[in-house]
């Protein structure tokens, strides 16, 4: 069949137009893509030289619009409006087959093409394919200027090389200095990150506006955020769902925030960022940043409700201890945060650090002290906002009752089933047993308590057979040995 000298094509629908989800964002775009899209049919007809008569009627089918060979939303929806402004407009001359209908009998012509862009202007090829020869009996250009609402629907979340790579996103190549605007009416974007690739964005916040920003994909992302001087105010690596990140910001953190995305270690593929309403950080207890703004703490015992409110925001707290006797105190955190505890003395001599010593990578420190006065510095070790709990217990204690027992030379007996209790007080305190096993078997030795204890076992020549710091639950120590019949010591320490 000769498309210049085809007079009559007939329209027959066999299908329902192509269904496209269409976001809200998308709609506002529709207007202007479907005045295009009818400019492009006027042209496919003007084209192929469609007239009047009543010659067989023509079929014709859809195949996709891709970007860099990708499959995305603007090939998508510009496919599914052309295809209704051809109907339209055919005025009963073109037949559309739908996929059933291919099986019935093959189509005459295919309508497919290309999306490219150049500079700020994106270019929608269409070819119409003939079948017959797969000679192009018509090819179409139509312009759009690239503009970001425009360049969102280049991007899918599926784009991705068939080797595995990575190419550059349409959004390229936004930066520190040339952000891509996102607004929380958007709810996300999706876009990909290059080997070297980093992706900025910057937030317009309103007055007492909180915003909640996240990753979701497969990529493990890294995300920093930073007020309109470059300050960083949160960075996140893995507070959202399986490695993607997450973050909480707020219109006091500044007017304009700069968000910046990357893979963590390197990491390349595709994400998405999410917008969404959040409540505001707020921490009661702020400014308590410095050792001079430090809150006073009641060592006797007190729980707070406390947050995080910046990317590098510390908390500082003192508490003072009276009394000659020696006193354990049992600092901890609870919450989402992975928290570390710094503990110092009047002078800032570092007394106590913790890390995960409790569950949900929270902080658990104890330590005995004397009379005085404390710092508490608690930190997050991610960077994170957030509200966590902070609990403080001390309890005062004098020499146990097995006392003098620090040295070999003055053990305490013990008998199998035993339990003793002990303290380690003065500092640096050092107890030390005695046992005898009649007959040769296995033997358990372990503490229970809420200090992290050192065990060392020795024989009667002073020879070390084995020691242990955290095989027990809760940092205690715990030794199981088979030991032959004989005398033992043991010695334990904090």
């Amino acid at each position: 069949m000769n498309a210049q000298k085809m007079t009559i094509i007939f329209l027959c629908i066999f299908i329902s137009a192509l269904v496209v989800p269409v976001s809200a964002q998308q709609e506002d775009l529709l207007p202007d893509l479907e005045h295009s899209a009818g400019k492009a049919a006027d042209e496919v007809f003007q084209k192929l030289d469609l007239g009047s008569g009543t010659a067989d009627a023509a079929y014709i089918d859809f195949a996709a619009f891709t970007y860099r060979g990708f499959d995305v939303p603007l090939g998508r929806i510009w496919a599914r409006l052309l295809q209704d402004k051809i109907i339209d407009k055919s005025a009963n001359r073109l037949r559309v087959l739908s996929q059933e209908g291919r099986t019935q009998r093959a189509p005459d012509f295919r309508i497919s093409g290309e999306i490219t862009d150049i500079g700020a202007t994106l270019l929608i090829h269409t070819d119409i394919t003939m079948l017959e020869d797969m000679s192009i009996a018509a090819s179409i250009r139509i312009d759009l200027e690239k503009s970001p609402e425009i360049t969102r629907l280049l991007i899918d979340e599926s784009m991705a090389s068939a080797d595995g790579s990575v190419a550059p996103d349409p959004f390229e190549g936004d930066s520190r200095t040339q952000p891509v605007a996102v607004t929380v009416e958007e709810g996300n974007i999706s876009r990909s990150l290059h080997p070297g690739d980093e992706d900025w964005f910057v937030l317009q916040m309103e007055n007492n506006e909180a915003l909640r920003l996240f990753t979701t994909g497969s990529l493990d992302t890294f995300m920093s955020v930073f007020d309109e001087g470059g300050s960083l105010v949160a960075e996140n690596d893995d507070m959202g769902d399986d490695t993607n990140s997450s973050v909480t910001v707020s219109s006091s953190q500044g007017s304009t925030l700069l968000v910046k995305i990357t893979g963590y270690d390197g990491s390349t593929g595709n994400y998405t960022l999410n917008i969404e309403p959040s409540q505001p950080v707020y921490d009661q207890w702020e400014p308590n940043n410095t050792r001079d703004t430090a809150l006073q703490l009641d060592p006797g015992g007190q729980d707070i409700e406390t947050a995080f409110t910046s990317a590098g925001d510390n908390d500082w707290f003192y508490f003072t201890v009276s009394g000659t006797e020696a006193s354990y105190i049992e600092l901890s955190t609870s919450g989402d945060h992975d928290t570390q505890a710094t503990l110092y003395d009047d002078a800032m001599n570092q007394i106590g650090y913790n890390d995960d010593g409790d569950e949900d990578y929270n902080t658990r420190l104890g330590v005995l002290i004397n009379e005085g006065t404390y710092y508490l510095e608690i930190t997050e070790i991610n960077n994170a906002q957030g509200p966590y709990g902070l609990h403080l217990r001390t309890r005062h204690y004098e020499p146990d009752q097995w006392e003098p027992d620090n040295s070999i030379l003055k053990p305490r007996p013990i008998k199998r089933g035993d339990r003793h209790t002990h303290n380690f007080i003065p500092e640096n305190d050092r107890d030390w047993v005695t046992f005898t096993v009649e007959t040769e078997g296995m033997v358990s030795l372990y503490t229970l308590g809420p200090v992290d204890t050192i065990m060392t076992l020795y024989n009667t020549d002073g020879e070390e057979i084995a020691s242990d710091d955290d095989s027990g639950g809760d940092y205690n120590a715990r030794i199981d040995i088979n030991l032959p019949a004989g005398a033992y010591f043991l010695e334990l320490a904090e």
